[in-house]
């Protein structure tokens, strides 16, 4: 019986100046929140009148896909690329994983804009607690790599990531 042998001469473990900053992160995102609308205005145009139209498609597809390959547009054009412990790229089951968490900070957000009427069918306490949770994960999910020791948001931490330099 043999046993397989890791080759760790050529691993070398994450270190802290390699991670991207706050701020790099927040300009990367910006830049893919403006080419996200434009993406979701054409399609948006192209699919008008389509049962499906309504649905976040294009919302869904656009950070799960890029991710599962390293980086989105906006990521690539500040120098940073997302990864798992091994520097290799997360693919798609991590890119999934990590689109999980903001997707549910979303939702306190697009209750408030689409009215709370029809909260009132469902239990007030459940949907107050829910709504509060849902509201510091939002609040906590993008700060909590200021204090974190390899800069990684709830969302990397849940999918096992780290956004690092190039």
């Amino acid at each position: 019986m043999s046993v397989a042998t890791l080759d760790v001469s050529s691993y070398r473990p994450l270190e802290r100046s390699e991670f991207a900053s706050f701020w790099r992160r927040l300009v990367a995102a910006i830049l893919d929140g403006f080419v996200l609308q434009v993406i979701a205005g054409i399609t948006g145009q192209l699919t008008a009148g389509l049962i499906l139209a309504d649905l976040p498609i294009v919302d869904a597809l656009y950070p799960v896909g890029f991710i599962a390959y390293g980086a989105t547009p906006g990521m690539r054009a500040l120098g940073i690329r997302v990864v798992d412990a091994d520097r290799n790229r997360p693919g798609f089951a991590r890119s999934i994983r990590r689109f999980i968490l903001p997707a549910l900070a979303l939702i306190p957000w697009l209750i408030f804009f689409r009215g709370p009427g029809w909260l009132l069918d469902l239990q007030v306490s459940v949907s107050i607690v829910a709504l509060l949770a849902l509201i510091a994960i939002s609040i906590l999910d993008p700060l909590w790599m200021i204090w974190d020791d390899h800069k990684q948001m709830l969302h990397d931490k849940l999918a096992g990531t780290y956004v690092i330099r190039e």
